[in-house]
C-alpha cells in the first residue's frame, strides 16, 4: 500500500481532485551502480496546484511534526558527503522511458527495463503498476542497494466526508495503542522476537566496525562492515514500518473519525543530563525511556494515519494531552492516585476501575468531541483510516 496525496482546500462535492501518487516500487538485481530498484518510501516534490501559497521568505517557516516552529539557526554550508543522502532526480518526463515487456518475441523471460539518461537502459522489479502520467523519477541508493521512485499524476474522485464510527486512541510503551472500546494493538509474539533478534544482530555488527581501521590497505574491510550496520539498521527499520502500515490500515479501515493526544515527542525525549552547574538527577533510566518511546515509531504512525483516514474521507483530530492518563472517565475526578501502577487504573473518588490505556482513549475520545463541538475543522485535523479488522482481542 502506498499513500496517495489530494489538494488542500474546498470543492465542490461532485469535482474531482487531482493527485499525485506515490513512486511504485522496482527491484533491481545484480550488482549496483546497473541494478535499480525503488525505495518504499515517497519523496514528493514540494506544492502541488492546490496547496497554499508561497510564504514570505522572511518570515519563519513552521518546522516539521514535534518541532518548535522557529528556523534552525544559520550555519556554514556543509558539503555532501559520500555515502550520505546519496539521490538524483530527473526531473523532464521526456526523458524516462519504460518498457514493460516480461517476454522477447521468441518467448523467453524478461525483466521490465527503464531508460535513465547518462546510465541507459537498466532492468528493474516493478512493486506495483505504474497509473497516470509520469512526471519525473528520483533515483537513490541505501544500504549500498539502487532504488529508482516514480512520481505520477492522475485524476481521482473526492472522497465522501465520513463522521462515524469515532474512536480514541492512546499511544503507549507497554502497548503500543489502546482503544476507547476496550482493544489494544501490539506487535506480534513472532514480530517482537524478529525485532529483538534484528536489534541483536546490529549490536553484533556495530561492535566489528568499531575494531576495523578506517584507513590504510584494510579500510576496504571497514568499509564493507559499514554497509552491514547500514543493511543491519535497515532491517529493524523495515520490520517496524511495517507493523505501522499494518496498524494504521487496520485502524483506518473500521473508523472514520480518530482522536488521538498532541503528544510533543521531540520534548519527551529530551535528555535528562542537565547541565555542568546543575546536573541532571535518573540520567541512565531517562535514557532507555527515551529509547522506548522512539522505538515505537509514534510520529510514522500518525503521519500514515492522517493520510489513509484523509483518502477515505476521515479525520484524524489532535486534542490536548493534559491529565489523560490521570482523570476518571466515570466521574472526572484527577489524582496521580488513581493509578496505582503501570496498568492498572482505580478512582479513588468513585471507585471506577479500567486498564490504564483504555480508561486513557476514553477521555481522549471525550477530549475530541468537546474539541470538535467548540471549534470544528480546526487546522490541526487530519484525515484517519477505518478498523477492518482487530489485530488483537480484549486482554
Amino acid at each position: 500500500m502506498r499513500p496517495i496525496r489530494l489538494e488542500q482546500g474546498p470543492r465542490p462535492p461532485n469535482e474531482t481532485a487531482r493527485c499525485r501518487n506515490s513512486p511504485p516500487v522496482l527491484r533491481g538485481h545484480g550488482q549496483a551502480p546497473d541494478p535499480l530498484a525503488v525505495e518504499r518510501g515517497v519523496r514528493l516534490p514540494g506544492p502541488g496546484p492546490g496547496s497554499s501559497p508561497a510564504t514570505n521568505p522572511q518570515e519563519p517557516r513552521p518546522g516539521p511534526l514535534g518541532s518548535t516552529g522557529q528556523d534552525e539557526p544559520k550555519r556554514f554550508p556543509r558539503f555532501k558527503r559520500k555515502g550520505e543522502g546519496d539521490s538524483l532526480r530527473y526531473p523532464d518526463p521526456l526523458q524516462i522511458k519504460i518498457d514493460l515487456a516480461t517476454r522477447d518475441p521468441q518467448g523467453r523471460n524478461l525483466l521490465p527495463r527503464i531508460f535513465l539518461p547518462k546510465v541507459g537502459w537498466v532492468k528493474v522489479r516493478v512493486s506495483r503498476d505504474i497509473e497516470g502520467d509520469l512526471r519525473n523519477a528520483t533515483v537513490t541508493r541505501t544500504a549500498g542497494r539502487w532504488a529508482v521512485s516514480l512520481q505520477t499524476e492522475r485524476e481521482i474522485p473526492e472522497p465522501e466526508i465520513r463522521t462515524r464510527p469515532e474512536v480514541g486512541v492512546d499511544l503507549g510503551v507497554a502497548f503500543f495503542a489502546s482503544t476507547s472500546d476496550g482493544f489494544r494493538i501490539h506487535p506480534s509474539p513472532d514480530l517482537s522476537m524478529a525485532m529483538k533478534a534484528a536489534k541483536k544482530k546490529l549490536v553484533w555488527e556495530q561492535r566489528k566496525l568499531s575494531r576495523k581501521d578506517r584507513k590504510g590497505p584494510k579500510s576496504q574491510n571497514f568499509r564493507k562492515q559499514k554497509i552491514r550496520v547500514a543493511r543491519a539498521h535497515e532491517r529493524v527499520a523495515n520490520m517496524r514500518l511495517d507493523f505501522l502500515h499494518k496498524a494504521s490500515t487496520t485502524v483506518g479501515e473500521t473508523q472514520a473519525v480518530v482522536y488521538v493526544e498532541d503528544l510533543k515527542i521531540r520534548n519527551m525525549t529530551r535528555s535528562a543530563r542537565g547541565t555542568k552547574e546543575s546536573p541532571g538527577r535518573n540520567v541512565r533510566q531517562k535514557s532507555g525511556l527515551n529509547r522506548s518511546i522512539l522505538s515505537q515509531g509514534w510520529g510514522t504512525f500518525l503521519s500514515l494515519l492522517a493520510y489513509k483516514l484523509e483518502r477515505r474521507g476521515g479525520r484524524l483530530v489532535q486534542v490536548d494531552p493534559r491529565n489523560t492518563s490521570r482523570t476518571c472517565f466515570a466521574c472526572g475526578h484527577i489524582a496521580a492516585e488513581n493509578r496505582p501502577d503501570q496498568t492498572a487504573f482505580r478512582c479513588v473518588s468513585c471507585g471506577y476501575e479500567d486498564h490504564a490505556d483504555t480508561n486513557a482513549a476514553k477521555n481522549i475520545l471525550r477530549a475530541g468531541h468537546a474539541r470538535c463541538a467548540c471549534s470544528p475543522g480546526q487546522p490541526g485535523e487530519f484525515v484517519a483510516l477505518p478498523f477492518s479488522r482487530r489485530i488483537n482481542p480484549r486482554e
